[in-house]
């Protein structure tokens, strides 16, 4: 499924995917969500809940494009579903729309259901225990990846898409064909190509249409309808509605068999994996999408409810009338063997492999399993089994997280040699680590609680309630403890708290009260010995001829020296 992925800047790494694919092929690497093809079976159930809209999905529309500029002949193979597109005066109005776009030659895809219902009739009054449709690919992709051994229920037929692919191409010399409908893995179907001819050259969904006329300003509701080129028979219209495989096939039901309608991906899921319970003959109807193609994920653009989208369908099979039956001789071949597929083989790891990757997220007994699925995955040893298949890390798992960020930040708290206290607006304090303990001679139980001019003696806290914005650091003394601090303050906005770091540094003022005393000192006795050097100059300048000029010059400059160290 290489057509579908997660745009790398969006993933803000929440695994809510993880958490709805049903077959967990969605894998973390470096926090970004990456879709593993051979493990997708294109549903697109990641996509439309991704709160970040971080879905990629490749599209054909420029290859297109491309070929209606080049005026190749396309014939457009439109899903039954189109009446859910959206609420238009009449459903035909979008059949006009591609017509605008560029598309000469639009048929109904359920040309094909009509050879697909024949063969599934014909499977329904047959001898096989089971026999289950193949017209969604999501499910034929499930089954055949992980549930290899209900392939042999598989019909053996292709969907009414690839038929009528392949009927189009088998009447029509060198034409492209372009199938426009709600499913997202019908762009993975397309690469079951059987012949030249079995091949469908592009698929576009209802999203990528949507967006086309929003592009081109076409408006559906001012368009006149406009009817297919070749339109399908009356009952196979009902194929995108939960049951309506049923409708259009079994006209008459037989006692020895039993018909089941299964929809949406965990319900398909949960009757597969019982399936080999069921005693007697079944024929199962089975849709990936909740209520069948109608709430495919390729229309997620759709404003239309669920209800409104069956009630359209509905309307439009009343409105329509029986078309005139083509000769039913099948001139191409729709049978399929699904079998050919390889199944996905899980690898199967020891208790102690488990054990081990539990341990690293922080869960030693069974009581630290929380099974809370905050990581996408339903239970911790699932988790460590995708973290042996390299398709998880250990970091999401959060409660792990939390409690290692809230460790560290403990260890931090309580052994740093700085005083950390945290107040309320009402400078009421909430947070009184260790070294504060020390510093303020008071104990945390003693703290805690109380107004802080109280404990500390300084409210440094006011400081900040009319600079919030800023970091202030100042230097403040605390005359009851005898001690001099660097005060670091910040106003916590999400907390709506107040923070101080105060670095105790008495011992370094005192050093300079210290050196400053020294200095003065030595700057008096300095100035003794200038004195008294002066006056033995004055008293033996006149023995020895010389001035005193010299001599004070020098004296003064030691004098100066002794002033600029003391500043």
């Amino acid at each position: 499924m290489e057509y579908l992925n997660f745009s790398e800047a969006n993933c803000q790494n929440c695994y809510k995917c993880i958490r709805t694919c049903k077959v967990k092929a969605i894998k973390i690497t470096d926090q970004q969500a990456t879709i593993i093809p051979e493990l997708c079976v294109g549903c697109g159930e990641c996509f439309s809940i991704c709160p970040q809209n971080a879905k990629s999905v490749k599209t054909d529309i420029d290859y297109v494009k491309e070929l209606i500029k080049q005026n190749k002949k396309i014939i457009v193979s439109l899903a039954p579903s189109f009446p859910s597109f959206d609420n238009l005066k009449s459903p035909l109005s979008f059949i006009s729309g591609l017509r605008e776009l560029g598309f000469s030659e639009i048929e109904e895809t359920s040309i094909g259901a009509s050879l697909v219902s024949e063969k599934y009739k014909e499977e329904y009054y047959s001898e096989q225990q089971h026999i289950i449709t193949s017209s969604c690919p999501t499910v034929n992709f499930l089954i055949t990846k992980y549930y290899h051994e209900h392939v042999k229920y598989l019909s053996e037929t292709l969907s009414p898409m690839m038929v009528h692919n392949k009927l189009i191409k088998n009447e029509n010399e060198g034409v492209y064909t372009v199938f426009i409908g709600p499913c997202i893995s019908k762009k993975e179907e397309t690469r079951v190509c059987t012949s030249k001819n079995s091949c469908i050259d592009a698929v576009i969904t209802f999203d990528d249409i949507r967006n086309w006329l929003k592009e081109e300003n076409i408006d559906l509701n001012t368009l006149e309808p406009s009817k297919f080129d070749k339109e399908s028979e009356l009952l196979t219209k009902w194929y995108p509605l939960s049951g309506g495989v049923e409708k259009a096939t079994i006209n008459e039901p037989s006692k020895d068999r039993r018909v089941i309608k299964i929809d949406g991906m965990q319900n398909c899921k949960e009757f597969l994996e019982s399936l080999d319970d069921i005693k007697g003959k079944t024929w199962i109807e089975m849709n990936a999408c909740k209520s069948g193609c109608i709430n495919g994920y390729g229309n997620s653009l759709s404003d239309l409810s669920l209800n409104n989208k069956i009630e359209n369908v509905l309307n439009y099979i009343d409105n329509c009338k029986e078309s005139e039956k083509s000769e039913k001789k099948c001139n191409v071949g729709i049978d399929f063997d699904y079998s050919i597929f390889v199944e996905n083989k899980t690898k199967v790891y020891s208790d102690d492999e488990i054990r081990e990757v539990l341990k690293r997220s922080g869960k030693y007994v069974k009581s630290d399993e929380l099974n809370c699925g905050a990581c996408g995955y339903n239970t911790c040893k699932e988790k460590a089994v995708a973290v042996l298949n390299n398709m998880a890390e250990i970091e999401m798992c959060l409660p792990y997280m939390r409690m290692i960020n809230e460790e560290m930040s403990s260890v931090i708290i309580e052994n740093t040699p700085n005083g950390i206290i945290v107040a309320t607006k009402d400078f009421e304090i909430v947070e009184f680590n260790p070294a504060s303990v020390d510093m303020f001679m008071i104990s945390k139980k003693n703290a805690i609680g109380q107004h802080a001019k109280s404990v500390i003696g300084n409210n440094v806290f006011k400081k900040l309630e009319n600079n919030s914005n800023h970091t202030i650091i100042t230097k403040e003394a605390f005359n009851d403890i005898s001690k001099i601090m660097i005060v670091s303050l910040k106003y916590i906005q999400n907390h709506d708290l107040y923070l101080a770091i105060f670095k105790d540094v008495t011992k370094e003022e005192m050093a300079k009260i210290r050196n400053k005393d020294t200095s003065i000192n030595a700057l008096e006795m300095a100035q003794k010995v200038i004195d008294k050097q002066m006056i033995v100059a004055h008293e033996i300048a006149s023995l020895l001829g010389e001035t005193t000029a010299e001599t004070k010059v020098t004296l003064s400059k030691l004098k100066k020296l002794f002033d600029e160290k003391n500043e």
